[in-house]
């Protein structure tokens, strides 16, 4: 009878983690941008484009089922290659609600890969309950966070690097 207990019970948490809910975020800064101008919408620069086909060619496999960016040129240019490679569009989002946004991604199911900016990159990672960030400083284009989530909590956060790319 005590073995019967234990395999119903083995049998109710194999069956309840089965539907945990999981996804996984990607969390990206825009690749390189050309000088400032008078304008703050800057495109990307010739090194941009290239490092924004890279992170299309790095998450080609990854099963990408949406992609978000700001409303700017360089986040949507960076978006643009992987948005293009998964036939997805570009869902817009706004950088200054990013706890909405963070509970819209806890909830999301799939593999999700959001484009943003040297200073709302960290937070979105913190809202996210992943693992502290650090800054991203205005010269680095490389960092790519993943952040995996349980039933909406945060279980693991790891640091990818996006390779420079060729133009």
């Amino acid at each position: 009878m005590r073995r019967l207990a234990c395999l119903v019970t083995l049998f109710c948490a194999l069956t309840l983690s089965a539907y945990a809910q999981t996804a996984t975020i990607y969390l990206l800064r825009h690749a390189e941008k050309t000088e400032a101008t008078m304008t703050r919408d800057v495109p990307l620069s010739e090194a941009g484009l290239a490092r924004a086909n890279a992170v299309a060619t790095l998450l080609a496999s990854a099963g990408v089922t949406s992609i978000y960016s700001t409303a700017y040129q360089r986040t949507q240019q960076t978006a643009a290659p992987l948005a293009a490679a998964y036939g997805l569009r570009v869902q817009p989002y706004d950088p200054s609600a990013l706890d909405d946004f963070a509970e819209v991604l806890r909830t999301a199911e799939g593999v999700h890969v959001v484009v943003g900016h040297s200073n709302t990159t960290p937070y979105l990672a913190a809202a996210l309950g992943g693992a502290e960030v650090p800054p991203i400083p205005e010269a680095e284009y490389d960092r790519l966070y993943q952040i995996v989530l349980r039933d909406g909590e945060a279980v693991q956060t790891t640091l990818l690097r996006i390779p420079a790319g060729q133009p």
